[in-house]
Formats: structure tokens, C-alpha cells, sequence
């Protein structure tokens, strides 16, 4: 279960989200904060007295206007402001109309990419483990960006282990490489980064399923880090 401190933090940077949705100032929106986290924050308030004063209180101290939203708040009930990341992960570097290229070890899968990339997540989940050797590192982007060139030896399983339903990953039958993870239900297919033939515009932002991460290794950067999927603490479909 997530902490008080995270809990409280996806508070804050939800109401955020509420307030910037409306053009207006943080600390006008105190009394419609509760409206915004139903259900969420009733089954949370009691077990971790999340505070709406607390919550207001911190978006008070929110360092600019209403402009444009360059902070989320990190740390918990004794948390700050902080430079955000973009939590959709794309990169910007990245144009719609750039072509990207990658492939497995032995070349027989290949596959382009006609748009825009997300930087690249690591995630430490028991089954990308199983499925890379070590936790796996995705970048994704649209399906109907994705074009996969030769497919003749691309094998899917359908990976109904995995937490996210509907999981297809895929990978070469001829030097196993590993490729792909795709919620067939969702429009984005994420793509193992070490696959793509060039991968110098993209940078690593963040760790997910930190709570299934392997005791061999250790973490020394300063990422964002999640217990669960970048879906849980984004609101985004993706895992």
C-alpha cells in the first residue's frame, strides 16, 4: 500500500491539475478540493488524515501564477515544490514526422517508428525481469506509429501474469530477443529502448514496480520512483 507521503503528494498534484483545468488561483479552490478527490480522498482521508487544509496549504505556497506548469509537489506533508518532469514522458526532441529504427540481435525483426517517443521507463516488475533478465527499460509510442518491417520470426505471448490486462509481449523466436509490451486494449505499445537502433535522444525519467524490484541490485539516481505503474500515480492509461 502507498505511504501517507505519497498519498499525499498525488492529493496536491491532483488538486494542481483541478485548478489549472480552471484558470484560476490555488488558493480560491479550497472548498471545491473535496468535490475533485471523490472517491479517491474519502476512502483515504481516514486512514491517513489527509488533511483539505493541508492539501490548500500546500497548493498556497505553489511559486508561480497560473501560467503555465512547471513544479509538482514532492515529499509528503513536509514536501516542496520542485521542478517537474513531464509526466507524459515524451520527449521533445522528438518530431511527429521523425523516423525512428530498431530490431532483435539477429536482424530478423525489424520495425519503424513514425512519431513521437516517450522517454524511457524502467520497470523493476517480476515479469519484465523474467522476460529481459534484469528490469526492463521502455520507451513507447502510438500503435498506428509503429511499423513493424519484418515480422516473419515476431512471436507474441499473451503474458496474463502481468498486473495490466490484456499484455501481449513480443519477441524474436530465432535469438529471443525481447520487444515489446502491448495492453491490446490500449492505443500505445511500449518498446524495450536497448532495441532501438539510436536511442541518443532519450533519457531514463523513472522507475515503476519498485514494491516487485529484485534484492540483487541497488538504485543510486535521484528518478521518480513508484511502487506500482506509471499509471497509478499519472492518471495516464499507461502502465
Amino acid at each position: 500500500m502507498a505511504s501517507r507521503d505519497a498519498l499525499f503528494d498525488l492529493a496536491v498534484n491532483r488538486a494542481l491539475s483541478y485548478v489549472f483545468k480552471r484558470g484560476g488561483k490555488a488558493q480560491l479552490f479550497k472548498e471545491n478540493l473535496a468535490d475533485f478527490l471523490q472517491p479517491w480522498y474519502l476512502k483515504t482521508r481516514f486512514a491517513y488524515r489527509l488533511s483539505l487544509v493541508t492539501i490548500a496549504q500546500a497548493l498556497k505556497s505553489y511559486p508561480r501564477e497560473v501560467q503555465a506548469n512547471p513544479y509538482h509537489w514532492q515529499g509528503g506533508l513536509k514536501g516542496c515544490w520542485q521542478e517537474r518532469i513531464d509526466m507524459s514522458g515524451e520527449s521533445q526532441e522528438n518530431s511527429p514526422s521523425a523516423t525512428t529504427t530498431g530490431g532483435c540481435l539477429c536482424g530478423k525483426v525489424r520495425y519503424e517508428i513514425y512519431g513521437a517517443l516517450r522517454e524511457v521507463v524502467n520497470c523493476h516488475c517480476d515479469k519484465c525481469r523474467r522476460f529481459h533478465g534484469h528490469y526492463g527499460a521502455y520507451t513507447s509510442a502510438l500503435v498506428t506509429d509503429i511499423k513493424i518491417v519484418d515480422d516473419s520470426f515476431l512471436t507474441w505471448y499473451h503474458s496474463t501474469q502481468d498486473e495490466t490486462p490484456k499484455v501481449h509481449r513480443g519477441f524474436c523466436r530465432n535469438c529471443g530477443s525481447s520487444l515489446f509490451w502491448h495492453p491490446r486494449d490500449q492505443d500505445k505499445m511500449a518498446i524495450a529502448a536497448g532495441s532501438l537502433d539510436d536511442s541518443r535522444k532519450l533519457k531514463t525519467i523513472g522507475h515503476v514496480w519498485l514494491s516487485q524490484k529484485a534484492a540483487y541490485y541497488q538504485l543510486h539516481d535521484d528518478l521518480l520512483g513508484f511502487d506500482k505503474g506509471w499509471a497509478a500515480m499519472t492518471g495516464s492509461k499507461e502502465e
